[in-house]
């Protein structure tokens, strides 16, 4: 949408290095929208000759996106940097990293399970198995899905229907 012809374009480029600062964005951005800044400015009542401070960098969506990517690109370059800068700190002179696993109780129940459904199942491994799971139980009977976490359903469900595979008795006191 143009509010002017050529002429005041023209008009308007002669006046670019007069530091008028304009109310709207003369480039229109991503609506793209042309618009004649003479035009607005005769509609406003601005001299267009009017000294006044610049605004200073574009503001427009455009400008703005394009400083936002820049910013989440640098943020990004920069969080590999620091995870590659761990990751060889960490490493062992072999070549492997090393840390200790931690899981829930699923693992094991699931274990539990599928040895039971296979029919391969060893008692001793089953007794082991049975107390690791009984070990990290919450003290209302639940289990969580992580160290510390709050009763999970699932994660209950799952185990206690290990234990029950394992001959754990629904009066074990444990």
């Amino acid at each position: 949408m143009s509010l002017g012809g050529e002429a005041e374009t023209a008009d308007y480029q002669s006046h670019q290095g007069t530091d008028v600062v304009f109310p709207y964005s003369v480039q229109g951005g991503e609506s793209g929208v042309s618009v004649d800044a003479n035009q607005l400015i005769r509609n406003r009542g601005i001299d267009p000759c009017l000294r006044a401070k610049t605004r200073g960098p574009s503001n427009s969506l455009h400008d703005r996106r394009a400083r936002d990517t820049s910013d989440l690109q640098n943020a990004v370059a920069e969080a590999v940097r620091r995870s590659q800068d761990y990751f060889t700190a960490i490493q062992s002179p072999e070549g492997y990293w090393w840390g200790e696993f931690e899981s829930n109780a699923t693992m094991e129940a699931e274990y539990l399970l599928f040895t039971h459904f296979l029919g391969i199942g060893d008692s001793d491994t089953w007794r082991k198995l049975a107390n690791h799971i009984l070990q990290v139980q919450r003290e209302d009977g639940t289990w969580g899905q992580y160290y510390g976490g709050p009763g999970d359903l699932s994660t209950t469900v799952e185990c206690y229907f290990a234990l029950k595979l394992a001959g754990i008795s629904v009066s074990d006191s444990r």
